[in-house]
């Protein structure tokens, strides 16, 4: 039987969707309707409806258990939970707050770190039940105290404040959950944001007039025919220089022979600047590989096999020879052709079916679905396989994330999760 590992190391696959509400010093999240968001993922989006359900994390009745542990009539608490409610923190966040696929308790941080809250209704009494009975808190003259943190009330004609923030937001309404953040790329740079429920996915949109990053534009359509296997790949552009560098980040050579290896053979890429693409297993960390859309240089590459004596094939029109050491860490295979290289941790046996079995990139539903091809980077993953390896079920469903400027030169970047 398969150790059932999803519930915590699912947070690993989320980690772009969910930095969605990973604020850094000043955010505001506006959401129409706690419950109705929560319920509309749930409705529309299938990957959500079986994370949240009794096989994944188990709140399907989670609305149920609450008007239970409350006093307020349930039409009340249904009626608080379907209006607009904006939140206000200078709490500091940043995406790896925010691994959890656990929308309930995300949205509960998001309320317990909120230095100022405002509710688009009046019903204090059913606010109270919710703070004396659900976060612990006690009612106070004024307002309330939370662990240790007090909320004054004051009214509008719309609502109700919980400390009245001194610049109040007034969101656009277009989508269930829009605000401002900063530092959401660990940048201390401000950035708009929307989310919205369509095409049976969720959409992120965020964008920012002050972000900048030294990154090359590239046509992903270029690459439609690449076959790709990974559960996560990212796509973008390396330049030359940054070639040997790039590579260590994700391959550790063990001993002096393997150092060399590595610097002899890929410090002379043919192109001054190319595409990479790299791919990583869900399930198993030391299967990696890094492809290049470029060729090195041939005789050299021949000339350390026979110096060091690499062990070399040929599978396809493929190349290749083992570049680490044969007994200590992992195996790195670097394979090459006219067509491109790729370093690896993926034997020949196994790279032999993926570079004739595995699917083109233009087939795969999370390119179909990205609406812009010229992109500084993409980021791609498979969920499938994950859950069928830790949940035991097959869900089709898949994390996208595109980057680039868009035509008044603003950084954007979107994602969808279906």
């Amino acid at each position: 039987m398969k150790k059932r590992i999803g519930k915590i190391n699912i947070s690993m696959i989320f980690f772009l969707l969910y930095s969605i509400i990973g604020y850094s010093y000043t955010s505001v999240i506006s959401i129409d309707g706690l419950g109705r968001f929560y319920k509309n993922c749930l409705v529309n989006i299938p990957l959500f409806r079986y994370i949240n359900s009794k096989e994944g994390l188990g709140y399907e009745y989670i609305f149920n258990v609450l008007s239970e542990t409350l006093s307020c009539p349930k039409e009340d608490l249904e009626d608080l939970l379907e209006s607009r409610v904006t939140f206000y923190s200078d709490f500091e966040y940043n995406y790896s707050a925010f691994l959890e696929p656990d929308i309930i308790k995300n949205l509960s941080n998001i309320i317990l770190r909120s230095n100022a809250i405002y509710i688009e209704n009046h019903d204090v009494k059913t606010i109270s039940d919710i703070v004396e009975n659900i976060f612990n808190g006690t009612v106070v003259k004024g307002g309330y105290d939370i662990y240790g943190r007090e909320y004054r009330i004051s009214y509008d004609e719309n609502g109700v404040f919980l400390n009245k923030p001194q610049n109040i937001y007034i969101p656009a309404k277009e989508y269930p959950v829009e605000g401002k953040i900063k530092g959401f790329m660990n940048d201390g740079k401000n950035w708009d944001f929307h989310l919205e429920i369509k095409d049976k996915a969720l959409k992120g949109s965020f964008v920012s007039q002050d972000y900048s990053k030294d990154m090359q534009e590239f046509d992903i359509s270029l690459l439609e025919n690449r076959r790709i296997f990974g559960d996560i790949q990212t796509y973008e552009v390396l330049q030359k220089d940054r070639t040997v560098q790039y590579i260590q980040e994700f391959f550790v050579p063990y001993d002096k022979n393997s150092v060399d290896i590595f610097n002899k053979l890929f410090s002379a890429p043919k192109d001054g600047q190319f595409v990479v693409i790299r791919s990583e297993s869900l399930t198993d960390s030391k299967m990696r590989s890094i492809y290049f859309s470029t060729v090195f240089d041939t005789k050299n590459i021949n000339a350390l096999i026979k110096l060091y004596n690499l062990g070399s094939g040929k599978i396809g029109t493929y190349d290749y020879c083992l570049i680490s050491h044969k007994s200590v860490g992992d195996k790195i295979y670097f394979y090459y052709s006219q067509e491109g290289s790729i370093v690896s941790t993926v034997s020949p046996d196994n790279m032999k079916i993926y570079l004739s079995e595995s699917p083109r990139l233009k087939s795969i539903a999370g390119y179909k679905i990205i609406e812009r091809k010229k992109l500084e980077r993409f980021v791609f993953a498979d969920l499938e396989r994950y859950f069928e390896e830790n949940f035991f079920s097959s869900i089709p469903a898949f994390l996208s994330a595109t980057f680039f400027k868009n035509e008044d030169k603003n950084y954007c970047i979107n994602i969808i999760l279906k």
